[in-house]
């Protein structure tokens, strides 16, 4: 019986041992992190059609045009402001020397 109760000792001490290591392991399992790398083959591209690829160029050219409207407005909201005070000037210049003309 001694013989048996020393052995229930040892395997619960062992079992105390290997539940403090998972504990432990356990609590660092938190702080870490996996780095997941997945490779394939990669799958082939289906060959378009010239009736597809024509589309794409004409869509293509539309969103360019698209772009370029928008360049083009941009810049004019740009410039217009600086464009008003010497348009203000250059316009009075005009007024006066044509009213000037009319008194002579």
């Amino acid at each position: 019986m001694i013989i048996i109760n020393d052995r229930i000792s040892e395997i619960n001490l062992d079992i105390g041992k290997l539940t403090g290591e998972l504990n432990r392991y356990d609590s660092q399992i938190d702080y870490s992190t996996i780095n997941l790398t997945i490779y394939g083959e990669p799958q082939p591209e289906d060959e378009k059609k010239f009736g597809g690829e024509l589309l794409d160029s004409f869509l293509g050219g539309i969103d360019a045009f698209i772009s370029l409207v928008k360049l083009l407005l941009n810049i004019l909201a740009t410039v217009l402001p600086f464009m008003v005070v010497p348009g203000i000037a250059v316009g009075t210049y005009f007024f006066v020397k044509k009213r000037k003309k009319k008194k002579l």
